[in-house]
């Protein structure tokens, strides 16, 4: 059937066609179809030179039979999955998505156009072929999808190359198949139909076109990078390879267990917030804090002279009123009463009863998106834990009862890295014997010894240490000591605070020179380990001195994480729960608690000595466990390292 065929039936019988997004009208649902036939009306033709044939099996022998004969030959299998939402799922925002609530339609395998496409469909065959898939090699688009899926029916690993990993070894960033398809295969590929309803008992014939094209779409791909890692003699493959061991470590990870009654109560407070914020705003003018013309207006009338002057503004010359410009004016008298109200109502946006529609039986999946930072970092989304609320919040995340969050951060990782890439003498030697720099650059600054530093002096020495080593100016500096440390300092503080960092690490600033010339030179930036590379198009400063030190602590957490994820124990006492930047967490039974601090610290010590060798290690891991998340990183939880 096709879709006009099925358009005709639905009107001959006076009903509105499934609408997979929910939203749609029956008349844009019928106008957003028909641009799909269109766009994709070429993909039959462009199939059938390309593939062959496209043959849809329904028996479970038949399609073990079909893989049986495709394995045998050796060669790399294109293979993508089309999922329908759970039953019990339906209106999950991640029903369809994520593989506990979520159904495998079809799944499509393309070897050769002597082979063509083979689209099994699961509804008619069951799941028990599928463990049939061991033993061959694959490759897909975003293989943690697949991966996660597979993994979630039979628990076993497939030898699955990814094509979405490779082109960002090669690009810098993560693209889409239709971008790839468009840029290396000069295919156009519009993804509507990746929404439309695979539970449909008898698929519409744009539908297997559209999943078949994905499977020959990921191998034609992969043959191209193969070609280029073949070329790069090796450089760009061991990258790769870091990447592709990453699949699996995030896609077995537990889920954080989360307090959705506690939840609630911190939103109703937040509510309270907002209203009383929302009502101080309406008492000064501003009456509809949700307009920008309207924020705009009270700026104008609100702020001084030099705050106006010294203002982001938007493409058309306006005030900004984005998050997190009111965010990092919060300090200024004129705009606390908006960014009051704008970070509260940001909270319940992004942390309100969104988030806790994400829960999926008690646990909240956050999606990782593998080297989706350009240095290299994890991407995160539903939920961004990576960007939660500083305070009042990581206490919801609660372990299960009888078992316990163990939590590792590396301590000021990014200034050990810089110390150790530049070779700077006083940062090296202060952690080798075990000195808190932060510490150490507060009393300095006040004339102090280490033990009369307060809280306040240390917090301002660590946003000059974290603000510099990435070459911010005196402005920048000042803008992220009160946005990230609460820190509120003159334009004049922060010049002094730049000339006193740059005379006490002499080296190290020497290297942030040296490494821009490079990058500027050269066009590009590499990781000091597994050198993922990064280009540039244009010239730059501050870029040429984060990615060496940002990507080399990633290499740090990436590899302990695939450490730690080969030697958990195979009863399930203890597993990865999640990790955010530098910290990974797990969560084991009590009884195993010693075991995961001890496997943590094993862990990140691997990754760190892999990439460093000869850095100094103590005082680098901080360990802790207790029931919250909240408590494991307290100090007065943290595991002494002769316990362990």
């Amino acid at each position: 059937m096709t879709y006009e065929s099925y358009l005709e039936a639905c009107r001959a019988a006076g009903t509105t066609p499934c609408d997979p997004t929910g939203g749609l009208t029956h008349a844009a649902l019928l106008k957003t179809i028909a641009q799909e036939i269109t766009a994709n009306q070429h993909l039959g033709d462009w199939l059938e030179k390309q593939a062959g044939s496209i043959t849809v099996v329904t028996d479970s022998a038949d399609a073990m039979d079909a893989l049986s004969q495709l394995k045998a030959t050796g060669d790399v299998i294109g293979i993508d999955i089309e999922t329908a939402k759970g039953l019990t799922h339906l209106r999950h925002p991640q029903a369809g998505l994520h593989p506990a609530i979520s159904q495998i339609r079809l799944v499509q395998l393309f070897q050769s156009a002597a082979t063509g496409v083979i689209i099994i469909d699961c509804f008619s065959t069951g799941y028990g072929w599928l463990t049939a898939l061991l033993g061959g090699r694959y490759v897909a688009h975003n293989s943690k999808f697949e991966c996660s899926h597979f993994w979630h029916r039979f628990e076993q690993e497939l030898n699955i190359e990814c094509t979405m990993l490779a082109g960002r070894v090669f690009d810098g960033m993560s693209r889409s198949l239709a971008e790839l398809s468009l840029e290396h295969l000069d295919l156009t590929m519009s993804k509507g139909l990746q929404v439309s309803d695979w539970s449909r008992p008898h698929l519409l014939d744009e539908q297997y076109i559209y999943a078949a094209a994905d499977a020959v779409t990921a191998k034609l791909l992969w043959h191209k990078f193969d070609n280029f890692f073949d070329s790069s003699d090796g450089k760009y493959r061991t990258a790769y390879a870091l990447l592709k061991k990453l699949v699996y470590p995030v896609v077995r990870q537990a889920g954080i267990a989360f307090d959705l009654e506690a939840h609630a109560t911190v939103v109703a407070g937040w509510q309270l917030e907002e209203a009383s914020a929302r009502q101080t705003l309406a008492n000064l003018g501003l009456d509809n804090p949700g307009s920008v013309k309207q924020k705009q207006q009270w700026l104008h009338a609100n702020l001084g002279i030099e705050d106006i002057m010294d203002w982001p503004l938007t493409k058309t010359g306006g005030l900004s009123t984005a998050a997190d410009v009111l965010e990092r004016a919060a300090h200024i008298p004129g705009a606390a009463p908006l960014a009051r109200w704008g970070q509260v109502s940001n909270r319940l946006a992004n942390f309100g009863s969104s988030l806790a529609a994400l829960s999926i039986s008690g646990r909240l999946y956050p999606n990782y998106r593998i080297a989706g930072g350009v240095t290299g970092r994890f991407g995160c989304s539903k939920p961004n834990i990576q960007n939660q609320p500083r305070s009042g919040f990581k206490h919801l995340y609660r372990a299960p009862e009888g078992s316990k969050f163990v939590t590792c951060d590396l301590s000021q990782i990014e200034l050990r890295v810089a110390g150790l890439i530049s070779g700077d003498t006083a940062i090296n030697e202060a952690y080798a014997n075990g000195q808190d720099l932060h510490l150490e650059v507060a009393a300095e600054r006040a004339g102090k010894k280490s033990s009369d530093v307060t809280k306040e002096e240390r917090q301002a020495a660590k946003a000059i240490n974290f603000g510099l080593i990435f070459g911010a100016g005196a402005k920048t500096l000042r803008q992220q000591a009160i946005s990230s440390y609460g820190i509120d300092m003159t334009l004049e503080e922060a010049q002094e605070a730049k000339a006193f960092f740059h005379a006490k690490y002499p080296r190290l600033s020497e290297w942030q020179q040296e490494v821009v010339v490079d990058a500027n030179a050269w066009g590009y930036s590499e990781s000091p380990y597994v050198k993922l590379t990064r280009h540039y198009d244009e010239r730059v400063y501050t870029h040429a001195m984060n990615f060496p030190v940002q990507s080399g602590a990633w290499e740090v957490l990436a590899l302990a994480m695939t450490y730690i994820d080969s030697h958990l124990p195979g009863d399930g006492s203890i597993r990865i729960s999640h990790h955010v930047y530098d910290e990974l967490c797990l969560v084991a039974h009590d009884e195993q608690v010693t075991a995961a601090a001890s496997l943590l610290r094993d862990g990140f010590l691997h990754g760190f000595h892999s990439v460093f060798p000869s850095g100094a290690t103590k005082g680098l891991v901080e360990i802790g466990a207790a029931q919250t998340w909240a408590d494991a990183g307290s100090k007065e939880n943290r595991i002494k390292e002769a316990s362990l």
